[in-house]
């Protein structure tokens, strides 16, 4: 089975409450039925000491593609929120496509992006400065890894 069949993000609803906004009730609605049982996952094995699944090559390019356009930037979240960030981040670079802004902890941010333009104008376009904060740009690696005892980016 591939894993990307049993995934269930949450999709925008149709609904909006008074203020324009997609109610939390409305979103979970949405998803009612999507979720699986365990018979559909997959077995986990063993590879050493450690739990394992195998992941299909097509899976694995497949999720490569979606994040070939991510890029990873660094907050201090003491001076600022995530909501204000993302806010001043969109006014700045005006993207033509999706941009999420999702934080990973310890500071780091995932920015999400659908084309490589978007990227290209933020990773070329510094210096950016959101909250009176320099932000640190680096582009995103499927061998990242965030190790809890450092606080700094690469």
């Amino acid at each position: 089975m591939d894993l990307w069949e049993i995934e269930s993000p949450f999709q925008r609803a149709a609904s909006i409450d008074q203020n324009g906004a997609t109610t939390y009730a409305e979103m979970g609605k949405e998803n009612l039925g999507r979720s699986c049982s365990l018979e559909q996952l997959p077995t986990p094995g063993k590879r050493g000491e450690f739990p394992s699944i195998k992941v299909t090559r097509k899976a694995h390019q497949r999720d490569l593609n979606r994040n070939k356009f991510k890029l990873i930037c660094r907050l201090d979240f003491q001076k600022i929120s995530i909501g204000e960030a993302r806010v001043q981040a969109i006014a700045l670079w005006k993207p033509e496509g999706t941009c999420r802004l999702i934080p990973v902890g310890k500071g780091y941010i995932t920015i999400f992006l659908d084309n490589e333009e978007d990227r290209n104008k933020i990773w070329l376009g510094g210096p950016w400065v959101i909250g009176k904060q320099l932000l640190r740009l680096s582009p995103w690696s499927p061998f990242l890894i965030r190790r809890s005892n450092e606080t700094h980016t690469p």
